[in-house]
């Protein structure tokens, strides 16, 4: 039966509706007492059908026929079936079904493993509770379910009420309670979330932990650094700062600890207790710690930062890294004259002039040429692989070139001009190549800043955080694909693959008992699940295929069943259409990668300004454009448009905005005939291209792709409607060019400001900014 119903299966997914039929009948008469032929059957026919509302009711009418099933392929069937027919909320409800009417230890983990592939963590406690009486391992289960109530209470508290909540963090705490003594560590930070999610149990916690902390020997003591957490969060909690001290003072012999310095400090002046005997325990160490905390210290006791403190901490650290971004957290106490005189007393350097500048924000371009000029010959002594502070001052020199206040087109060939060369004598810098990428793309030249992108070596986890720069609306900025940053597009997908393998691995953590990571897991794949840039991607992706008139039903498939992902992950964390939520993604993005130029250059940005809701608007439009009669998706496409239509394009560009209502027009045409006049309306408000940069780039290959497809869709039959949209589509590959050969031969007679070069002693530098935007100029002419 197994391999019978695959084959069904595959014939649906190749689109051969006739054989799926046959296969499935077939599947019925051979085993007629059989359930999962029976769904299998419905499920075909909902499938060729797609009516959501004549699928469900032929889905209740046979589950009253035929009851709950009880086979693990029904269940699953069943799963997939209500998540297609738009009922997300019922996914896991044949599961819980089953396993009251047939429990079993089979039902149960299945039940288990399929909430944490569906993020269900409500679903996690409720199959672990009952599991525990079918398990040949009960005590392991109650861990289980403990732990998967801490993860519903803490990562997805809308899913239950006021009461709920109180009624469930009580089960778990009795539940774990009563299995004391914990075996290990493991069990024992269950036991801590279990009490965190329950109210006024620190204490508990306390008297769990503290004799361990302070009766353990020197020799036998180990320190697990989650349970030390737990123990120094609930003793501030509770105001123990006599045990807090005593903590401390034990844990401090082991670990070279800031926030244990921290701590220790505070709860000793809370407490009164001699200066000199906190100097003592913080001099019993020389590290960049203790050193630090002599600067906490005098903040805490005195309210202020003495010049022993600073010039102690400075002593060791004036001329290192990781200076700036500790005395940051206490600038308000340190007056810039007393840095100054700090730092006059110390033997001046590259990083000691580069900490100082830093410290005292110093200004102005032309100390900054002084300082690199200065500097320069360092670049030839340092190893090859290192990071120069020049970029520092380099950078600074940029900001003050292409701030909004200063921006010119000179100024930013000029930056780029400074920042190619500089690039050379500091190849592995990784803060001056990413304004490169950005620059680049600002002025409408990807395959430049994918060069530079590509040097940065940027993979795995790290896509998801600064793949952005490249990735943001490439498929108007960088209309080519035969070029090797479509295999990093591939690269990105792959990493977002294997991540959907990591319930399995939250499953075999649990299995394994190793308990202290999995809160982590989970909030990891619900991160890259609602990924912003994965969603990102695949907006882009059917975009891009639009543009060069490429197979897209494949692509829509993909989206649609990312879509029914989303809305489910969404529903288990209370976001519900129903409540008149916008469905939420998480933004991983890492604008800190731009560091403090992020603030003030805004102008040379602008291509990365795109917030969740136009984000999720690209994938609206690509569905809306391309799923007539997708029943399940209208309604919740209708939905969010009757809902939050403005707040969908309140950060597109203005063909975006454009592009997303014709689409909308589009899509709302199909129920309403009258939609005609409006739409025409709409084409005749295109906005204009813009001249220049990014802009020129993105608004005509936007608006071609929408035109295109108008030009292609079969169901638009008014002659006047078809015949403005070739005329347009004409109009805009006649004018693109045109636009495209004014702003090359702009580039091309400007030039970087030699003056700013011959200063920083740098050569005149030949840009192929021209050269670049010819590229993208005969695709945009050939589309």
């Amino acid at each position: 039966m197994e391999a019978a119903g695959d084959e069904v299966l595959s014939a649906l997914t190749r689109e051969n509706g006739k054989l799926a039929v046959q296969l499935s009948g077939k599947l019925c008469a051979k085993y007629p007492k059989a359930s999962y032929p029976k769904i299998l059957e419905q499920y075909v026919r909902f499938r060729l059908n797609g009516n959501v509302v004549t699928g469900n009711e032929s889905l209740e009418q046979l589950l009253a026929k035929c009851g709950v099933p009880s086979d693990l392929r029904s269940l699953e069937l069943m799963h997939r079936f209500r998540l297609e027919l738009a009922q997300p909320d019922r996914a896991l409800e044949a599961y819980k079904a089953a396993m009251q009417k047939y429990p079993s230890a089979e039902i149960g983990y299945a039940w288990f493993g399929k909430s944490i592939e569906d993020s269900n963590y409500r679903n996690m406690a409720q199959s672990a509770f009952q599991l525990r009486r079918w398990s040949q391992d009960p005590r392991m289960i109650q861990f289980w379910y403990a732990l998967s109530t801490v993860a519903s209470l803490k990562l997805q508290p809308g899913q239950l009420s006021t009461k709920e909540r109180l009624l469930n963090a009580t089960l778990a705490y009795k539940s774990i309670e009563s299995l004391k003594p914990f075996r290990s560590d493991q069990e024992t930070v269950i036991f801590c979330h279990v009490c965190e999610i329950c109210e006024n149990k620190s204490q508990v916690i306390v008297d769990e932990l503290l004799p361990r902390f302070l009766k353990g020997t020197e020799k036998g003591f180990s320190v697990d650094l989650y349970l030390k957490n737990f123990l120094i969060t609930h003793l501030t909690k509770l105001e123990d700062h006599v045990n807090l001290v005593e903590v401390c003072k034990r844990l401090l012999t082991l670990l070279d600890d800031f926030g244990l310095l921290t701590q220790f400090i505070e709860s000793s002046k809370i407490l009164n207790l001699p200066r000199k005997e906190v100097e003592a325990i913080i001099k019993a160490r020389d590290s960049r710690n203790h050193r630090l905390a002599h600067v906490r210290l005098d903040s805490v006791y005195d309210g202020s930062v003495s010049n022993g403190a600073l010039d102690f901490y400075l002593e060791k650290f004036h001329d290192k890294p990781c200076c700036v971004p500790d005395l940051e957290h206490y600038k308000e106490k340190l007056p810039s004259e007393l840095i100054e005189q700090s730092f006059r007393k110390l033997e001046s350097g590259l990083m000691h002039d580069c900490n100082y500048s830093r410290l005292t924000d110093v200004n102005g371009i032309e100390l900054f040429i002084i300082l690199f000029a200065k500097y320069k010959r360092t670049l030839d002594e340092k190893l090859k692989t290192d990071y120069s502070p020049c970029s520092y001052f380099i950078l600074k020199i940029v900001e003050s070139l292409i701030n909004d206040t200063n921006y010119t087109f000179e100024n930013a060939l000029t930056s780029i001009a400074i920042l190619e060369q500089y690039q050379t004598l500091d190849p592995y810098n990784f803060d001056t190549r990413v304004w490169l990428v950005v620059l680049y793309n600002h002025l409408g030249c990807p395959s430049l800043a994918f060069g530079h992108y590509a040097q940065l070596k940027v993979k795995n986890l790290q896509l998801e955080t600064v793949d952005f720069l490249m990735t943001t609306r490439y498929a108007s900025l960088f209309p080519v694909k035969d070029h090797p940053f479509f295999e990093h597009l591939a690269a990105g997908s792959n990493v977002y693959e294997s991540i959907d393998n990591l319930p399995r691995f939250v499953q075999i953590a649990f299995e394994r008992q190793s308990y202290g990571k999995i809160l982590g897991m989970l909030e990891l794949h619900d991160k890259l699940a609602r990924s912003t840039g994965r969603w990102s991607k695949q907006g882009e992706r059917l975009l891009q295929a639009r543009l060069f008139n490429d197979k897209r039903s494949g692509l829509l498939k993909n989206l649609h069943e990312s879509w029914r992902q989303l809305s489910l992950y969404n529903l288990n964390y209370g976001i519900s259409l129903e409540d008149c939520k916008l469905i939420e993604l998480n933004d991983n993005r890492d604008f800190s990668v731009l560091g403090p130029m992020l603030k003030n250059c805004t102008t040379v940005t602008a291509y990365l300004k795109q917030d969740n809701a136009a984000v999720l608007a690209a994938s609206l439009r690509e569905m809306m454009l391309g799923t007539s009669g997708v029943n399940e998706l209208s309604i919740s496409i209708d939905q969010i448009l009757q809902q939050h239509g403005c707040a969908l394009t309140a950060q597109m560009t203005a063909s975006e905005a454009w592009g997303f209502e014709v689409a909308r027009i589009v899509y709302e045409s199909q129920s309403n005939s009258a939609k005609t006049p409006e739409l025409l309306t709409k084409l005749r408000a295109r906005p204009g291209v813009q001249l220049n940069g990014w802009l020129l780039c993105h608004d005509y290959h936007t608006q071609l792709a929408t035109l295109k497809s108008l030009d292609q869709l079969k169901r638009i039959k008014d002659p006047e409607l078809k015949g403005f949209i070739k005329s347009q589509l004409r109009l805009l590959r006649e004018k693109g060019p045109l636009l495209f050969e004014d702003y090359i031969s702009t580039i091309s007679a400007a030039k970087p400001n030699i003056s700013i070069l011959e200063k920083l002693r740098l050569d005149q530098y030949d840009l192929e900014i021209a050269k670049n935007v010819q590229t993208i100029f005969k695709v945009a002419r050939n589309l």
